[in-house]
């Protein structure tokens, strides 16, 4: 005869087993590893793939890791010391409350691949009165590789368009200047003093030009990162390292609420890539002695105006639109704002944009 107290409690921990496949069940249907941690960083359930790679890259070992504790493991299951250190301390912080979520990208070899990346995230939940860490583990390899040749390719045609701007600008440059050198030397021993001076001005022009545009070169070569030092020091740099040197005299202004275009990384780095093209082309063809940008920072947008005193141009002119005012304008319509051209023959170029925040 059952006791009246077993025949409440039989179904009871069927219904728990049952809870318990299922949840075993799905976890192992994720084809991200995953693990969850108790309060003290002891693996309480971890899913099939992560059974079957446990090795990588935190190696609980043994057939059945439940018990054993993530956290004591990850300074020796980890190729670097410091990837363990952040991961324990972030996954300590998501314990105590102090964040809500953790993710860590980072790269460890396991033994097929000396070049694996991994990307982990945690999130902390609650059960009645005890609190968990779910963790869950990725293997990026594949999105690293093809991020990485993206970037080689990008380097690539850079190095290439760098390659053409030398060859167009500065060799041609030093190969006119050897003939005006022969012409100055045939001038003078047919004492033609008239030609020697009108060659050596002209020579004289040639060389200040190659060399503002081989400073312009190796700028492009090392440009700041705006990450690092902003839209105002980037711009800074790139004035003092190419415009200062080849004569011309800048005036930056940048106004308005500065840290908030900090934040939009997008705008910021289309409107560096903006003001450059405009520096490159007054550099190349405008002649200028100064050039004034006025950047202002407004709640709900940017304007910009780039201005010079060079000898300016006719922009209806069919050779005025060549490729660095379209890639101008692609600019600023990609970030839903607009560019404006005005110049005149003799009286200077200005250059207005305006884009949304």
């Amino acid at each position: 005869m059952t006791e009246p107290g077993n025949a409440t409690r039989i179904p009871v921990e069927s219904q728990l087993r049952t809870s318990r496949r299922f949840l075993q069940s799905a976890l192992d249907a994720l084809p991200s590893k995953v693990a969850i941690l108790d309060r003290d960083g002891a693996l309480v359930a971890v899913n099939a793939a992560w059974r079957e790679h446990p090795e990588i890259p935190h190696g609980a070992g043994g057939s059945s890791p439940i018990g054993q504790n993530y956290l004591a493991a990850l300074a020796q299951s980890v190729g670097d010391p410091q990837i363990g250190d952040a991961i324990h301390r972030g996954l300590q912080e998501l314990l105590t409350g102090a964040r809500t979520s953790f993710q860590v990208e980072y790269g460890w070899p396991d033994g097929e691949n000396p070049h694996s990346w991994y990307e982990l995230r945690a999130s902390r939940f609650h059960v009645d009165q005890d609190t968990y860490i779910v963790v869950v583990q990725d293997d990026i390899t594949a999105r690293k590789e093809a991020e990485q040749a993206l970037l080689d390719a990008a380097a690539l045609r850079e190095r290439s368009r760098l390659a053409r701007e030398l060859h167009d600008s500065v060799t041609q440059a030093l190969y006119s200047s050897v003939l005006y050198i022969e012409a100055v030397r045939l001038s003078f021993a047919n004492g033609q003093a008239n030609l020697v001076e009108e060659n050596l001005q002209e020579l004289h022009a040639m060389i200040r030009q190659a060399i503002a545009d081989m400073r312009l070169l190796i700028f492009e070569l090392r440009p700041p990162i705006l990450d690092e030092v902003g839209l105002t020091g980037a711009l800074q740099a790139r004035l003092e390292a190419v415009e200062v040197r080849s004569g011309i005299h800048p005036h930056l202004r940048i106004t308005g609420d500065v840290p908030r275009l900090s934040e939009a990384a997008e705008v910021e780095n289309e409107l560096y890539r903006i003001i450059q093209e405009a520096l490159n082309n007054m550099l190349k063809h405008a002649q200028a002695s100064q050039v004034f940008i006025d950047l202002h920072v407004a709640a709900d947008r940017v304007r910009l105006t780039i201005q010079d005193d060079g000898v300016g141009f006719d922009p209806a002119s069919q050779e005025a639109g060549g490729m660095g005012i379209r890639n101008m304008k692609e600019r600023a319509q990609q970030l839903g704002g607009e560019l404006a051209i005005y110049s005149c023959p003799g009286q200077g170029t200005q250059i207005q944009v305006e884009v949304p925040l």
